[in-house]
């Protein structure tokens, strides 16, 4: 049997996956198992993504229009081609981003005025993505016990709202 990811060589390796009782397999080879498990940060490897979305064949690459620069081109040397690029690898380059640095949006200083809004605001976005991957890791318990921080940060941000605003009665 070929191997699904390049479709060249023998699968040698297989990979199985069993939720609510229905089992997906995928029949890869030693050379693309081990591209997969032992590439870089840059890599968009999944397995969950890779069962639910499929495998995207080697020979279909992306390449930016404007520049002609490719996924490989970025990971071998660091950096994007040109402005367009960033449209073109959004969900590779966010997913590297959040690799890297943990999340994919900026967290840098904000003005003292709103330093205090914002830093809840933020800690409710963490505890929505964190909420997200306990889900994922069908970790039930963790997950309500985020899920009610996030309502109790929700109301207590509702009701800070609620007292700056002034009324207009």
């Amino acid at each position: 049997m070929l191997c699904d990811y390049c479709q060249k060589n023998e699968a040698t390796n297989v990979l199985k996956q069993t939720i609510n009782g229905k089992t997906k397999m995928l029949h890869i080879c030693d050379s693309c198992a081990n591209s997969m498990l032992f590439s870089n940060l840059f890599s968009d490897f999944s397995i969950n993504h890779i069962f639910t979305h499929g495998l995207q064949p080697m020979h279909a690459k992306k390449v930016c229009e404007k520049c002609g620069m490719t996924l490989d081109d970025i990971m071998s040397s660091g950096k994007v081609g040109c402005d367009r690029c960033y449209d073109t690898f959004a969900a590779e380059l966010s997913r590297s981003i959040e690799q890297i640095h943990g999340k994919s949006s900026h967290t840098g200083k904000a003005p003292k005025s709103a330093s205090g809004k914002l830093k809840q605001k933020n800690k409710l976005e963490e505890l929505k993505t964190q909420l997200s991957r306990l889900i994922e890791a069908q970790d039930f318990e963790q997950a309500a016990v985020i899920r009610d921080q996030i309502k109790a940060l929700e109301q207590e941000i509702n009701h800070t709202a609620g007292k700056e605003e002034p009324d207009h009665e």
